[in-house]
């Protein structure tokens, strides 16, 4: 059967919610919003429609008997708003499977009024008797992380600690976590962690977790954000040690988590995504969480344009008076919404290039493509520096490319392959022709390619100031001989002729003659240039 994923949820009616459809992430899923468009009720929609039970009845802290969620422990109903209904949502999964969910009241003694709101996920099977509705949840592990968790330890007045039964895999799962934890939490930087301890909160219902020991203090005097990165890696690791005892029966799993970013430093809640999507990769599971903060936000948005449907945000809003949900937006789109500002058209994608050759012949490109092309970059003029500089910059600091397009030689894909960057990158492409700088490309082109009979070679201005392939065929072969550096023979050979150049348009005859590299170079830059202008309130090539 393999791993099952859940694809999409579409809500009919439900609340605020009418014909919403939220897409889902093959790894990690963001649901963002502003206050009060149900970002929380999304989440405990979804776990509601999933449980696996294990059938080893030995439990651990790593290994509990039941994933599951319930609607009506995270979100209480509304007696008045809140009405019996069927066929209110649809859960879809890879596998074909589904469930309809439907709501209903019914009567318990402990719940206020009485009653106890529920939503109850149905399915049709097939029996001998015909089809029928069944209300068993979805068989995939889901746990739920709610905002029950930013109670702190330290302001909890029944904390009850344990000693975590230590098994191997519990053992190897709390070195993961100690590991982890001083990854995403600065704070540990100067302090060893020693250990750890799983604590109970009386105070607050179905509050667990765990604490952090180290050389200065204890579980005790733990911070929200310990706290909350604790119980985060702990979900992790369950269903790690799920996956580890179910071998091939394993199926994947759902954690699902309110509020990510609260109580953390914003370098933290980096950190934090990066442990996610690593884990969602290797523990085969699927996390899905709502948040607030911009930097998630960004730092997700930047990600999910490398890999495809791995990554996937949902933006909700109601800013314009009616409910909305937006796939994939733009993060000038969220910036404006969340600050409340009016940001106007007008931001140009930066080029960047390594020397002067490489800008005359990707200027001379551009104006070919036309005004739309133009219009919407600058090419960054006075640079004169190696692809390696440029590669290393980005490798350290890719916050800086945000708005840059870097166009590199064509001589430069060798080494953008050795530094891990692949031809989806939208930062990164090469002039035409692979294999070749600029200089080579109309050296070669007027040598090898262009007839003595050419239109170009009958120009007056060619022939007066001895352009001819003798001549061009003495500084190739002084190349070859490697008498001087390479470069600097092309580079002085460029810029003693571009004046010729620029008389002959020799440019013009190379491109008629090169529009299968042309109409490649055309594409890939266009596609880069929209997934950068997406993220930039930059009017998209059409």
């Amino acid at each position: 059967m393999g791993i099952i994923k859940v694809t999409e949820m579409q809500i009919n009616e439900f609340r605020i919610f009418r014909d919403v459809n939220i897409k889902f992430g093959k790894m990690i899923t963001a649901i963002a919003g502003s206050n009060g468009t149900g970002k929380s009720t999304l989440l405990a929609l979804l776990g509601n429609t999933m449980e696996y039970r294990r059938t080893s009845s030995k439990t651990t802290y790593f290994k509990p008997k039941r994933y599951r969620t319930e609607f009506s422990e995270i979100i209480h109903g509304s007696l008045t708003y809140d009405k019996h209904g069927s066929n209110l949502l649809k859960v879809s999964f890879d596998d074909g499977d589904y469930r309809i969910c439907r709501t209903t009241w019914q009567t318990d003694k402990e719940a206020p009024g009485g009653k106890r709101f529920r939503v109850i996920p149905e399915v049709k099977i097939n029996t001998e008797t015909g089809a029928k509705k069944s209300s068993k949840k979805k068989e995939i592990p889901v746990v739920y992380l709610g905002l029950s968790r930013l109670y702190p330890i330290g302001e909890s007045q029944k904390v009850t600690p344990h000693s975590i039964t230590l098994s191997d895999i519990d053992q190897e799962g709390i070195e993961w976590i100690k590991s982890k934890a001083k990854d995403i939490l600065y704070m540990f930087n100067n302090d060893n962690i020693n250990g750890v301890t799983k604590i109970d909160l009386g105070d607050v219902e179905h509050k667990t977790g765990i604490g952090f020991n180290t050389e200065n203090y204890d579980y005790i005097t733990n911070s929200a954000g310990q706290d909350n990165v604790g119980q985060i890696l702990s979900a992790l690791w369950k269903f790690k040690a799920l996956r580890d005892e179910l071998m091939e029966e394993y199926h994947g799993g759902v954690l699902l988590i309110d509020e990510i970013d609260a109580t953390l430093h914003p370098a933290s809640q980096k950190k934090l995504l990066s442990v996610l999507i690593d884990a969602a990769r290797h523990f085969e599971i699927q996390v899905i969480f709502t948040v607030h903060s911009l930097s998630v936000i960004e730092d997700l948005i930047e990600k999910s344009q490398h890999v495809n449907d791995n990554i996937v945000l949902n933006y909700l809003t109601n800013a314009n008076g009616m409910f909305e949900v937006f796939l994939q937006p733009t993060i000038s789109q969220i910036k404006n919404e969340l600050n409340a500002s009016i940001t106007p058209y007008g931001r140009q994608i930066k080029l960047y290039t390594e020397d002067a050759e490489a800008r005359w012949m990707l200027k001379k490109l551009l104006s070919k493509f036309g005004t739309e092309y133009t219009s919407s970059v600058r090419i960054v003029d006075d640079m004169c520096c190696g692809n390696t500089f440029l590669i290393s910059l980005y490798k350290v600091d890719k916050p800086v490319f945000s708005d840059v397009i870097t166009v590199l030689d064509g001589d430069s894909v060798d080494d953008l392959r050795k530094a891990g960057i692949d031809n989806d990158n939208p930062h990164f492409m090469v002039l035409p022709i692979e294999g070749k700088s600029p200089e080579s490309v109309l050296l070669d082109f007027l040598i090898d390619e262009l007839e003595p009979e050419s239109d170009f070679f009958a120009q007056s201005c060619v022939r007066e100031t001895g352009f001819i392939k003798q001549n061009l065929r003495a500084i190739r072969d002084d190349l070859e001989r490697g008498i001087y550096p390479k470069r600097d023979i092309l580079k002085k050979w460029f810029n003693n002729t571009k004046s010729i150049m620029e008389d002959s348009h020799l440019f013009d005859f190379w491109y008629e003659a090169h529009q299968n590299d042309v109409v490649r170079f055309k594409e890939k830059f266009t596609k880069c240039f929209n997934m950068l202008a997406k993220n930039l309130r930059v009017r998209v090539i059409k």
